[in-house]
């Protein structure tokens, strides 16, 4: 296989400043690399630079070439370099959710991370309510939302991307482009995120369900399930229109500690 080399552009915009990264990658032929590589999925391998990185760092790295991963014949492997300056985003809220669903993780977190790792991997304004007795938290972002259970920490037991508030209002997705680097459009067509997911390796097995007016795509093996509008008397306009979708949660099979 000869060498192709590709650079993608990530950016990371905050009220404190900015963090984008440049990956610039090229194909090996088996054999080839010396280096120890980072298993990505089955065939494709991550080589690291020849610097150490943290181990956030290094997540971060998986996650985003992960979302450029597609399906190709034979092992895979990647060189990344890293470059940091500012820019714009580039990382679509499609490409996102086809992730979601796949891996049951957002931003590196999931079931089971507690409040503090949240804080660290999301730097986004939010409102915490916890309920009278102490025994649970919800942490609103706007339309993302967490659920923890109590312990010696906040630990989270699930979350939701409520996708229809976008439509009534659009500044949520502009402000979370701008603190995440991931651009959600107004509305989220069920059709283009199968189409995504259908390039994801290892896309997930998918049931379906009447809701009454929705239909519920459930992913067992990521604990992700994808609420879609199946009236087709709804239009879009300032809420979601029929084949929309409404939302995406991640459950917890059991109660997260």
């Amino acid at each position: 296989m000869s060498a192709m080399m590709r650079t993608f552009r990530y950016r990371l915009r905050s009220p404190l400043g900015g963090l984008a990264a440049d990956l610039s990658a090229r194909t090996l032929p088996p054999g080839e690399a010396a280096a120890s590589p980072v298993v990505i999925h089955r065939g494709v391998r991550l080589l690291l630079p020849e610097t150490s990185l943290h181990r956030e760092d290094l997540a971060w790295l998986s996650f985003v070439v992960a979302l450029r991963v597609r399906r190709r014949s034979g092992p895979l492997r990647l060189r990344v370099g890293r470059q940091r300056h500012f820019g714009e985003t580039a990382v679509t809220g499609i490409d996102f959710l086809a992730s979601f669903l796949r891996t049951g993780r957002l931003h590196g977190i999931g079931i089971g991370s507690t409040l503090g790792e949240v804080d660290r991997a999301i730097r986004h304004r939010f409102v915490d309510v916890v309920d009278e007795a102490g025994e649970s938290l919800r942490r609103d972002y706007g339309f993302v939302e967490f659920y923890f259970n109590p312990g010696d920490e906040w630990v989270m037991s699930g979350g939701s991307i409520e996708l229809h508030r976008l439509a009534s209002g659009p500044d949520l997705a502009r402000e979370w482009a701008r603190t995440t680097g991931v651009e959600f459009p107004r509305h989220v067509a069920w059709a283009d995120v199968r189409e995504e997911l259908g390039r994801v390796p290892g896309a997930p097995e998918l049931t379906v369900g009447d809701q009454g007016g929705f239909l519920e795509y459930r992913a067992a093996a990521s604990n992700v399930s994808v609420i879609v509008v199946d009236d087709e008397e709804e239009e879009r306009g300032y809420h979601a229109g029929h084949g929309d979708v409404w939302s995406v949660s991640l459950w917890a099979p059991v109660r997260a500690k």
